[in-house]
């Protein structure tokens, strides 16, 4: 939702548009960092005996693949993001209207 409005709505002469960067960045970010621990904790309890019903189930098949994929894939998008809210707010900083 917030990358629509990214895309849509916001141009980067718009007030908020530094703001709207940095809440994708953190958010991307944050998802990134706990889908990266929740591969971790599969893959380290995945293969015991008693953590998850249906053991047999429990096997790494090409969904934990697309997981690891997609935490690599949030992890830079995300760190994109975040360099943006940078790159605006110096060219913010240094471009100001000397009239305003």
């Amino acid at each position: 939702m917030l990358v629509l409005l990214f895309f849509l709505c916001f141009t980067p002469d718009h007030k908020r548009f530094v703001q709207l960067t940095l809440v994708i960045g953190s958010t991307l970010t944050c998802a990134g960092i706990s889908a990266a621990l929740a591969v971790v904790i599969f893959a380290l309890f995945g293969n015991r005996g008693n953590w998850m019903p249906g053991h047999a189930n429990n096997f790494f098949g090409w969904s934990f693949g697309v997981a690891i994929a997609s935490i690599f894939a949030l992890l830079i998008s995300g760190g994109l993001f975040l360099v943006e809210t940078n790159i605006q707010q110096k060219k913010r900083k240094y471009f100001k209207d000397p009239c305003e």
